[in-house]
C-alpha cells in the first residue's frame, strides 16, 4: 500500500524499490558480508563469492585449466570456471599470496572494478587495482568497469595485454613499451605513444581520438 514502511539493508534492492516509489525506508544497517557459493579451483585452491560481488581465489599453487582451450580432436572449446554464473555481478577479485599466475581473461568480466592481489605474491601484483606482473613489465588485466579517467603505464612497462574501460579519457604509453595487445575505449579522447615504434596489435577507438 502507499503507507507501507519498508525496512531493509542500505544499498538493497528494497531501499531501491522505496526511493522509486516514495514509500517510507528503515534503515537495518549495512548488510552483513557473507559467503553464497563456494568450492576448489585448483588441487590446493579455493574460491569463494561473496555477497557483495567479492571473488576470492586463495590456496597455494596452480589452477585448474579453464577458458578456452583445444580439446583430445583439436576442437576449440570453452571451459567454464565454477564462478561463471556470478559474472555479471563480480566487482572485485582477491588473489592470495601464494595462487600462481593462470589465465586472467576468466576474470575479466564487465562488473569488474578491481583486481587485489596479496602483496606478498611474488608473481603478480596490483596497483590501484589494475594487475600486472610483479616487476611491473606486463600489464595483464584493466578492469572493464575501472572508473579511473585517466591512466599513464609504469615506465617499467614492456606489454599491454589487455585494457578494455569505457571511463578512460586520456591514456599515455610510456617509451618502455614494445607491445599493445588489444587496447579498446570508446571514450578515450587522447592516446599518447612516447615510443613510435610500439607494436599495436587490436586497437578499438572512437572517431573522436586523438593519437600522438
Amino acid at each position: 500500500t502507499d503507507t507501507a514502511v519498508i525496512h531493509a539493508y542500505e544499498g538493497s534492492t528494497a531501499q531501491a524499490y522505496a526511493q522509486k516509489f516514495d514509500r517510507e525506508f528503515v534503515s537495518l544497517g549495512v548488510m552483513p558480508v557473507k559467503a553464497i557459493d563456494s568450492g576448489k579451483c585448483g588441487d590446493n585452491l579455493t574460491w569463494e563469492m561473496s555477497n557483495y560481488g567479492v571473488l576470492t581465489i586463495g590456496g597455494e599453487g596452480e589452477m585448474y585449466p579453464y577458458g578456452w582451450m583445444y580439446d583430445e580432436n583439436d576442437n576449440e572449446e570453452y571451459v567454464s570456471p565454477p564462478w561463471e554464473k556470478y559474472s555479471d555481478v563480480i566487482k572485485k577479485v582477491v588473489i592470495g599470496a601464494d595462487v600462481l599466475p593462470f589465465d586472467f581473461n576468466i576474470i575479466d568480466y564487465l562488473a569488474l572494478t578491481e583486481v587485489d592481489v596479496d602483496e606478498d605474491n611474488t608473481s603478480i601484483c596490483d596497483i590501484d587495482g589494475i594487475l600486472y606482473h610483479k616487476q611491473l613489465t606486463h600489464l595483464l588485466l584493466y578492469p572493464k568497469s575501472s572508473l579511473n579517467k585517466e591512466y599513464e603505464t609504469p615506465d617499467t612497462l614492456t606489454v599491454i595485454y589487455n585494457i578494455w574501460n569505457s571511463s578512460l579519457e586520456s591514456v599515455e604509453i610510456s617509451e618502455s613499451v614494445e607491445r599493445v595487445r588489444y587496447l579498446v575505449g570508446r571514450n578515450i579522447k587522447t592516446l599518447t605513444f612516447l615510443n613510435p615504434m610500439t607494436v599495436i596489435d587490436i586497437l578499438g577507438l572512437s572517431q573522436d581520438c586523438v593519437i600522438y
